[in-house]
């Protein structure tokens, strides 16, 4: 596990100046029973939680003062906000939850290849510094590792924009793609839990890819 991170009751956690992020093994946050064990250690109700349909795009939603707490508001893989006692949540089995916090607003992204690609974590880091703040930490969560994530030649050919580090000969790195797109922004202070989903020991965390699960890891970020 990389530097940044702790562990508490079985998750992790990225705490940065500004904000926190939690990266759940195994608890999905649209399940009654594992929502209400979450909100009760994070000490944010399920209302006021802000999560969105995803869509593997690049839309995210920003939420400052006066803005509507809609908690299901549209079709975005990200949010981003300034509020006090709000948690900005997704969900996601193989793709990358990315965690983004300053010391005037978090933001938390779903970050597939196809969001990478279309630039999800740009639009997130546009966001950030819009609501706020412009230096930015972002904490890389439990997903699809280099190790295991074997796609085809047309995936491979989308994350050409990247560069040479993101093939892996058959396998795609997307946490090094996640990277390179964040450090393109300016943001340089990137902590990685090193946790691939599709190897992890069975029962640990959801993975699509190797169950098919309909199952997601829910990842929260909130201000502190």
């Amino acid at each position: 596990m990389s530097t940044g991170f702790t562990q508490c009751g079985g998750h992790l956690v990225f705490d940065a100046p500004g904000g926190t992020a939690l990266f759940t093994t195994r608890a999905d946050v649209v399940d009654p029973v594992d929502a209400a064990t979450l909100a009760s250690a994070v000490g944010i109700p399920v209302d006021r939680w802000a999560q969105d349909e995803q869509v593997h795009g690049s839309a995210v939603r920003r939420i400052g003062d006066g803005s509507p707490l809609d908690p299901m508001s549209g079709q975005f893989d990200g949010q981003a906000t300034t509020l006090q006692g709000v948690a900005v949540v997704v969900r996601t089995a193989d793709c990358l939850p990315v965690a983004l916090v300053s010391t005037d607003a978090v933001g938390m992204v779903h970050a597939g290849w196809r969001g990478l690609v279309g630039g999800v974590l740009e639009e997130g880091v546009r966001a950030m510094r819009e609501l706020g703040d412009a230096q930015i930490r972002a904490a890389i969560g439990p997903g699809a590792g280099a190790c295991c994530y074997e796609v085809g030649e047309e995936v491979h050919g989308q994350l050409e924009r990247f560069g040479a580090a993101v093939r892996r000969g058959a396998h795609a790195d997307l946490k090094a793609a996640a990277r390179l797109a964040l450090e393109a922004q300016g943001v340089t202070e990137i902590a990685d839990c090193r946790r691939c989903t599709i190897c992890a020991p069975q029962g640990e965390l959801w993975s699509h890819r190797r169950d098919g699960a309909v199952e997601r890891n829910g990842s929260l970020a909130w201000r502190s």
